[in-house]
């Protein structure tokens, strides 16, 4: 069965006046914005969508920015060879079973070897 079978006829004479009483209480822009659109939806006729020509290759210009942007930083990361170095060097300091009091006094013999340069 459809949905108009379904309906009894008494409900559907009321829910027909009710939309017709709805229509004649429009106002007169309403009612006219309503008359072009059915006049444009019958013919077929699409408004016209506004054309940015400008869209494509603004839109090239950024991608292409921010693949530079990309690439200079990671260029820019590269870690550096002495930060590797160092590193080991650090970790050679920490993992020795030496004396660790020369480390204590470093800025005396960092003192020294200024004084042994300047002499």
């Amino acid at each position: 069965m459809s949905e108009r079978d379904d309906l009894d006829p008494a409900a559907a004479q009321r829910v027909r006046a009710r939309l017709e009483q709805g229509a004649q209480q429009l106002n007169v822009y309403t009612v006219q914005r309503l008359a072009q659109a059915r006049a444009a939806a019958l013919t077929g006729v699409r408004t016209p969508r506004t054309s940015r020509p400008w869209l494509l290759p603004a839109l090239g210009a950024a991608v292409a920015a921010a693949l530079v942007v990309s690439v200079t930083l990671q260029v820019m990361h590269k870690p550096d060879a002495g930060v590797a170095e160092v590193a080991n060097l650090d970790l050679e300091l920490l993992t020795a079973h030496e004396d660790l009091d020369l480390y204590q006094d470093l800025e005396f013999y960092a003192w020294l070897d200024d004084e042994h340069e300047s002499s």
